[in-house]
This record gives structure tokens, C-alpha cells and sequence, in this order.
């Protein structure tokens, strides 16, 4: 009686599974060895068999020119034309947004010049209407005649913070009599003519 062939039956089992996953994917016919029934006389020959087997397997897992390989090309190309459109975008993308920032960039720019200029001419017209109403104010002053007649203030550019503004003296009189008795108190006086911007008092 010859030997039991089933201490190969793992390697045979290997190399059927082998071939039958390659067979999936390639029309190439691969041979399995006959499963030795005399080790004595066998044995070499399914040995060397077995070895051909798994070369041809692994020529086919090596070969570049094969379906499978092909298709992994092919997906790795595809794979790299999307990353260059990926690139391609981003590079677009942040070059419209740089644009849009430079855009907005000059936008504030403009909209800082304007606010400036609208600073400048509402000074001016503060500067304008307090001259006026300084004027008026003078006017109508010169006119009081009597103690009880009431004195139109006047305002003066004072530095507040770092703001320049039209404002009328703390102690700036209301009446002719306030007025006159200014004569007599020389603190207010001083304070009255520093606010003014008075020359020439010391």
C-alpha cells in the first residue's frame, strides 16, 4: 500500500487557491501538480511541479503587462490627473481670493480716504458755523445796554483728548452784570482769557 499523499494536502490546497484567485483575472492557464501517489517516485516530481506552478503564479503577479497590473495603471493615472485638477483649482482659487483680498484691501484703502475727507469737511463747516455764530454773537453782545441784558455765549477750539472742539467757557458770563463784575475777579479773568486764547493779559 503506498503512502498517504495528505501531508502535501496543505501546499496543494495553497496552490489550488492560488490559482483559481489568478484565474479570476487571466484567460492564462495554469497547471496544478499531480498529487504524489508513491512518495518514493513522486515526490520530486510534485515537488518540482509545485515549484512551477507557484513561478508561473508569481510571473503573472509580476507581470506589468497584465489585466490587473494595467488597471492598477490606469487608476493610478487617474488618481493623478485628479490630483493635478485638485492642484489646478486650489492654485485658481487662492489666486481669486488673493484678488478679492487685494480688492477689498483697496476698497477699506478708499473708504479710509473717504472718511477722512468727510472729517475734514465737517471741521471745516464746524469751523464755518461756529465763526458765524461767534459773529452773531459779538453783534447782539455789542448792542446790551443794561445790567440785566443777557450776553450771547462765544466758543473757542479747545484740544479735548485728541479731538479739537468748539466749546463756551465754564464761567463765561450770561448777563451784563456777570460781565462787569468780572472786573474784580482776576482767577476767572485768567481762566476766561487762557480759553480764548487771549494775548497779551499777562
Amino acid at each position: 500500500m503506498a503512502p498517504s499523499a495528505l501531508p502535501f494536502e496543505p501546499s496543494y490546497t495553497a496552490l489550488k487557491s492560488l490559482r483559481q484567485k489568478i484565474s479570476n483575472y487571466t484567460t492564462t492557464s495554469i497547471t496544478l501538480p499531480h498529487r504524489p501517489e508513491n512518495l518514493s517516485t513522486d515526490l520530486h516530481p510534485y515537488l518540482d511541479n509545485a515549484i512551477v506552478t507557484l513561478s508561473t503564479s508569481t510571473a503573472y503577479l509580476y507581470d506589468d503587462n497584465a489585466p490587473w497590473a494595467v488597471r492598477v495603471v490606469e487608476v493610478k493615472k487617474g488618481v493623478e490627473r485628479v490630483d493635478t485638477k485638485l492642484d489646478d483649482v486650489k492654485t485658481t482659487f487662492k489666486a481669486q481670493v488673493d484678488e478679492v483680498k487685494a480688492q477689498v484691501d483697496e476698497v477699506d484703502k478708499k473708504v479710509d480716504e473717504v472718511k477722512a475727507e468727510v472729517a475734514e469737511v465737517k471741521a471745516e463747516i464746524d469751523d464755518v458755523r461756529t465763526a458765524v455764530n461767534n459773529g452773531m454773537a459779538i453783534q447782539l453782545n455789542s448792542l446790551r445796554k443794561w445790567l440785566d441784558d443777557p450776553i450771547q455765549p462765544v466758543s473757542a477750539s479747545v484740544q479735548i483728548g485728541d479731538c479739537q472742539r468748539y466749546t463756551v467757557a465754564a464761567d463765561f458770563p450770561t448777563t451784563v452784570r456777570e460781565f462787569w463784575k468780572l472786573l474784580s475777579n482776576k482767577l476767572t479773568l485768567v481762566q476766561l482769557a487762557k480759553h480764548y486764547s487771549v494775548v497779551g493779559w499777562e
